[in-house]
């Protein structure tokens, strides 16, 4: 009996997001919260030991913070729907890694697992998960091993100190990875082609949300609609002390999304500038709650077919750049969608001068690689 039993965590999240990520993309966002939420109270009650120790604390404090809002507003509801979602996609992350037993695999949900738990001053928690990424790796788990790459494994093991002891593992992880990369890119590399249709309804299943600056106290209003195409409306106005809004697309099926970027060198998008600002960004969102970015101009109200190398990507933290130019395998790695921003900041830093302030509405037609 234990089998299936170890199964029903996979079986029950995958059936709540099939069940709720259609709701969210018809508009009813509620609903779909709705579905996670009640999936989360029966993971937590009834199937706690199955799930990674990092979930068990998501899930319980998205619970917590749903209880609490008992008149939520369109915006909370959205971010309660995603946190649920987020927690449900890192389950079935670390699953698959566990299966699969591929060094790259692993370490990227290691650090899928780890980079939050840093991030939220939980230093300790993420070097406990990547010290036990590294044990099993030296175990053989994850296949062969360089001796140089076993040597950082097992001396960046051996600190002590929590903080020290993340940043450590973390290099030496990073270090495997780079060495595994051959492996992984050929073992996954896809043939460049379509991510996703919005027009015809091809491709990777998408889900679309938006994130606007009125998580920095903004006023700038925004939503995506995906019933003929992808169409991005809004207003956007820097009062408040904002200037930006942004649609973010992440596909369902991960892992068919990071082979597909692996065997290519750069993003094509087809769309068409129906109202507003001419200058925008198209984005690379990573779970390290940083942004890959690149500006493009559309000048007209024409459909326009742009081009982006991931060598041109900016990696930046609110509008901020924080490293250099052009994404690493390493990168793409972690890597879970994409999207459209409009702002008064440039992908470098610098003020957008095709930037404009009032009403706005961009159609997305494709997206492929190239």
């Amino acid at each position: 009996h234990q089998q299936p039993h170890q199964l029903m965590a996979k079986v029950l999240i995958r059936r709540a997001i099939e069940e709720g990520a259609p709701a969210y993309n018809a508009g009813h966002v509620e609903r779909c919260m709705e579905i996670y939420q009640e999936t989360s109270r029966e993971l937590l009650q009834k199937h706690r030991q199955e799930l990674q120790g990092s979930v068990v604390t998501a899930l319980e404090e998205d619970l917590q913070i749903s209880m609490a809002l008992f008149d939520a507003g369109k915006n909370e509801v959205n971010q309660l729907a995603w946190a649920f979602r987020r927690a449900f996609d890192e389950q079935l992350a670390a699953e698959e890694s566990a299966s699969s037993g591929a060094a790259g695999s692993m370490i990227a949900a290691a650090i899928r697992r780890g980079v939050p738990l840093y991030n939220s001053g939980n230093a300790r928690g993420c070097a406990e998960v990547y010290s036990e990424t590294a044990r099993k790796l030296l175990s053989g788990a994850g296949g062969p091993l360089s001796a140089d790459v076993q040597a950082a494994l097992q001396q960046a093991l051996q600190t002590s100190e929590p903080d020290a002891r993340a940043w450590a593992l973390r290099r030496a992880l990073d270090a495997a990875a780079s060495k595994v990369s051959v492996d992984i890119r050929s073992g996954e590399k896809s043939r460049p082609g379509l991510l996703r249709d919005f027009v015809r309804n091809e491709g990777l299943e998408i889900a679309a949300f938006v994130v606007n600056d009125t998580v920095m106290g903004g006023r700038s209003d925004s939503e995506v609609l995906t019933s003929q195409g992808a169409v991005f409306r809004g207003s956007v106005t820097k009062r408040g002390g904002g200037g930006f809004a942004s649609a973010r697309f992440q596909p369902r099926d991960r892992r068919e999304f990071l082979a597909m970027l692996r065997g290519a060198e750069g993003l094509v998008v087809k769309l068409q500038r129906c109202q507003g600002a001419a200058g925008w960004k198209l984005q690379l969102n990573s779970q390290k709650e940083k942004q890959w970015q690149q500006d493009f101009s559309l000048r007209g109200t024409q459909e326009e077919e742009i081009r982006i190398p991931f060598s041109s990507m900016w990696p930046t933290w609110r509008g901020r750049v924080v490293g250099s130019r052009g994404l690493t395998l390493t990168d793409l790695e972690d890597i879970q969608g994409f999207g459209v921003m409009l702002s008064f900041l440039s992908a470098d830093g610098s003020n957008n001068g095709e930037f404009q302030e009032g009403p706005f509405e961009l159609r997305l037609l494709s997206i492929s690689t190239f």
